[in-house]
């Protein structure tokens, strides 16, 4: 049965946010109308009997300093009554501590926790940490070893097959931010998320293998269940209610002079742009030039100066107390920066959507500078992160188009989520494959595409029918990776020929041959940062990005800042200052997000193809295994280099040449120990007292780990 609880009521939200308004402008606010509207925690203790009693029965067993809001407890007595729910709430409500309270209520064996992004995952693994270590193996990663209580916490792509036949059945599965499950509409914002099968494949697969279900997201209106059990047993609980008092102004000042009055005033504050881009145009123009800066060093900006530049803006900016922050940033850059703000270290931070997109950094002052192409959804979705129960209470959010405001009033910010593994649609073959829907219901296109994949594949003794044991592989990328085979080969044979050859001028082949299968995988699997073109916009001597590709795969990932270090010298005098900024965080993208996640799929096609079957009979055996020691490793090292502690240590946001150092200090023995996160972080608690000493590991690093083993 599909049971729905609507607690949207425009007329109740008007009179909670007038009695809010009363309340923090100092007037009398009637006791009886916080307790009616749900507001209990603005009650004095001891001042209403009623309200003792509430809070005696309503007291949180995840944290007993906390009394649980009306709303709260009643999404907590329907998940016992009823076991599914989808709550659509806005921030401020606080969804995902009704999932920790409902884990500290019960006794599960596994719980399973899906988030969109590793930035996330962290944050979420950091407070499981904290308050269910000592009852739970906490786990990140499908390699992991289980222990017969576990906590997994995972990114989709994480829900691999290794995973999916090792845990039968779940307790409890939480899924966030389930607005991400649903269907593109347009080929660009296909083309913006290649990640949404995996997304609903992760999915498919736990829903129907979970007892409990509760799926989180704001301003949904609703959501159809066809193809999971969720289909006839579900809550549907919609609400807008929020404990915080929000004030938005629109503001008719220019946008930068308003912009730099806020910054020099000494409260916190998060400032909203579209893109980094954006960020480095506003700091040249306004800040970087400015006299009196601070200059301020740590840890942080001593790295940056010593591995990247001097001249890098997101140093220059910290040194001047202003943060960045933004995707293209390496994941402890934004980990220290998070944590500077979050204790009060830092009052500003220029951000874009990754700060956002549901990372705990709660402030009472959010600037929103760029507001083009943002939709009703996603304004509303940025204002909800302003204020926060037991930090910020109130906040005061800033916009500079006021026809923002038929948006945030309107119902134009409630989406209906259509998601992909719910529907009995299609508009990708990968939907057939990885969420087992009807092949009939491919068209003719669809289906032609499928065929000739089936006669492609038999060259390599494989079938369609192979590919739902794999993972995140792409139908149109697998058809170009076997298309290219002979290609491949061709130049691999070349390359051997050169590398084998005594005569000088073949070895100074090496290089061009290496590069030329390089562009062969780069146009299988194109890198979608376009930052590139503006810059060889900007400059004379243009930068191609196969180049910059091969150079960072020529070094180990241990030596990877080096390398990026070399290419920002090799191009400062060529570049402006904006575009320099832009090259730095392209060649970061490049090394840890488009090398790191996507140019590597080419490992899995070609693990795929090249199976052991296959290989023993080929005539070009050994042609193909120099393909993988000469290319094909240098991906899987991006990747830890299947080195189980090392993985665990870089999605913990540990730079990779501390990553290696402190594998060896922390001495697991891979053969006789269980390894899972939780197991990491202890050996990491047991052993930083070495850690500290040792001057190897860079001091950021150190920063760091106290921020992981902190217990708040």
């Amino acid at each position: 049965m599909i049971k729905k609880v609507d607690r949207r009521e425009r007329k109740i939200e008007e009179i909670r946010k007038l009695n809010l308004e009363q309340y923090y402008e100092n007037a009398k606010v009637d006791d009886n109308n916080l307790m009616n509207l749900g507001l209990n925690m603005y009650i004095k203790k001891s001042k209403m009997v009623k309200n003792d009693i509430y809070s005696v029965f309503h007291q949180s067993k995840y944290d007993n300093k906390i009394v649980l809001h009306p709303q709260q407890a009643e999404c907590i007595d329907l998940l016992f009554k009823n076991n599914n729910m989808i709550l659509s709430a806005p921030t401020s409500f606080g969804k995902t501590y009704v999932a920790f309270e409902f884990i500290a209520r019960n006794d599960f064996n596994n719980i399973v926790f899906i988030v969109p992004t590793i930035a996330l995952m962290n944050e979420i693994m950091k407070k499981v940490k904290d308050r269910f270590s000592d009852n739970y193996n906490i786990i990140t990663n499908s390699f992991e070893d289980f222990e017969q209580k576990n906590i997994f916490i995972l990114v989709p792509e994480r829900v691999d097959v290794e995973l999916i036949n090792k845990i039968k059945e779940v307790d409890f599965l939480i899924f966030d931010e389930i607005y991400k499950l649903k269907r593109m509409q347009t080929d660009k914002e296909k083309e913006r998320d290649k990640r949404i099968i995996t997304l609903n494949r992760g999915y498919f697969e736990l829903v129907n293998r979970s007892k409990r279900v509760l799926l989180l997201g704001p301003f949904i209106k609703d959501v159809v269940f066809e193809r999971t059990k969720l289909n006839n047993n579900i809550v549907k609980y919609f609400t807008d209610y929020s404990p915080v008092y929000n004030k938005i102004d629109f503001i008719e000042e220019d946008k930068n002079m308003f912009t730099i009055k806020e910054i020099e005033k000494e409260n916190q504050k998060l400032i909203y742009f579209r893109s980094p881009g954006s960020i480095y145009r506003f700091c040249i123009n306004n800040i970087a030039e400015k006299d009196g800066q601070k200059f301020k060093s740590n840890s942080l900006t001593e790295w940056c100066d010593k591995y990247i530049s001097t001249k890098w803006l997101p140093s220059i900016m910290l040194k001047n107390e202003i943060g960045i922050h933004h995707g293209s940033l390496p994941t402890f850059m934004r980990k220290y920066i998070e944590n500077m703000y979050n204790s009060n270290n830092l009052n500003t931070i220029l951000c874009t959507s990754t700060l956002l997109e549901g990372i705990n950094t709660p402030t009472n002052e959010l600037i929103v500078y760029d507001s083009e192409n943002l939709t009703a959804f996603e304004i509303n979705n940025l204002i909800g992160r302003v204020g926060r129960l037991g930090k910020f209470k109130t906040g005061n959010i800033f916009l500079f188009n006021k026809e923002l405001e038929k948006d945030i009033i309107g119902e134009d910010k409630y989406e209906t989520i259509e998601i992909i593994a719910e529907d009995n649609k299609i508009s990708d073959i990968e939907e057939v494959i990885y969420l087992l829907k009807d092949k009939s219901l491919l068209n003719e296109k669809q289906n032609k595409i499928i065929n000739e994949l089936e006669q492609k594949l038999k060259k390599y003794k494989r079938t369609v029918e192979n590919l739902t044991e794999t993972d995140g592989f792409k139908i149109d990328e697998l058809i170009s990776f076997i298309d290219n085979i002979p290609n491949i080969i061709e130049k691999a044979q070349l390359l051997y020929n050169a590398k084998n050859s005594s005569l000088k001028e073949d070895k100074n082949k090496e290089t061009r041959y290496r590069g030329e299968i390089l562009e062969i995988f780069m146009k299988i699997i194109p890198n979608r940062n376009k930052s590139i073109n503006i810059i060889n916009n900007n400059i004379t001597n243009r930068i191609k990005s196969s180049v910059c590709v091969s150079q960072l795969l020529a070094k180990k990932p241990s030596n990877i800042y080096i390398k990026i270090q070399k290419q920002i010298i090799k191009q400062a005098d060529n570049i402006p200052e904006e575009c320099l900024n832009l090259y730095i965080d392209y060649l970061f993208d490049l090394a840890f997000k488009y090398i790191k996640y996507e140019l590597s799929r080419i490992v899995k096609y070609y693990n795929f193809i090249f199976y052991d079957e296959y290989l023993n009979e080929s005539k070009d055996k050994e042609i193909i295994e120099f393909i993988n020691k000469e290319i094909i490793e240098r991906f899987e090292m991006f990747n830890g280099n299947n080195n189980k502690i090392i993985k665990i240590l870089l999605d913990l946001a540990i730079p990779y040449s501390d990553a290696i150092r402190l594998e060896k200090i922390l001495k697991f023995n891979i053969d006789s120990e269980k390894i899972s996160t939780s197991k990491v972080i202890k050996r990491i608690e047991e052993m930083i007292e070495k850690i500290e000493k040792d001057n190897e590991i860079e001091k950021v690093t150190k920063e760091i780990l106290q921020i992981l083993i902190e217990k708040k």
